[in-house]
């Protein structure tokens, strides 16, 4: 999701994608891959999607469309999961401690935004496992230390 629209899991039901819509007011696609958590597979903010290279081209077609952005396709520290490894905002980005600096350096170009390093939850690197955030605040899981807040606090300038 970003502030142009939404993609969701092929199991969303139909319900479920009117509420969101009629509450969003922002388009609403479902992503036609067999992959139902694709944020784990992306991250995206509004000026752009990293997205994984498992992900079938009619989904990268449908994220440069629906979330109306360029798309870079990558692996992130030799995961797929760009999404588990990248958490952005419009202000800033983290990324896996083990992230190469030619990937950081990717990521900051495609998604417009200071990138840095850090981790969650006392060590954890899948970063979005243990943050939710958006370009105004931040939550993170209970077992994230205080010097990887600062760093958090940081980075997303939260």
């Amino acid at each position: 999701m970003n502030n142009n629209g939404l993609l969701v899991s092929r199991l969303a039901e139909d319900e479920e994608i009117r509420e969101i819509k009629r509450q969003m007011g922002l388009p609403i696609e479902r992503a036609p891959t067999k992959y139902t958590s694709i944020g784990n597979l992306m991250a995206v903010n509004d000026n752009g999607a990293i997205i994984s290279e498992v992900l079938p081209k009619q989904v990268v077609k449908l994220v440069a469309d629906v979330l109306d952005v360029p798309v870079d396709i990558t692996n992130i520290a030799n995961y797929h999961q760009v999404g588990s490894m990248v958490l952005a905002t419009n202000m800033g980005g983290v990324i896996h401690p083990r992230a190469s600096e030619d990937e950081v350096e990717r990521v900051h170009k495609i998604l417009k935004v200071h990138v840095a390093p850090s981790t969650v939850n006392s060590g954890v690197p899948y970063v979005s496992s243990g943050i939710i955030a958006n370009s105004k605040n931040a939550i993170v899981g209970t077992s994230t230390s205080g010097p990887e807040l600062a760093m958090l606090s940081r980075i997303l300038k939260v």
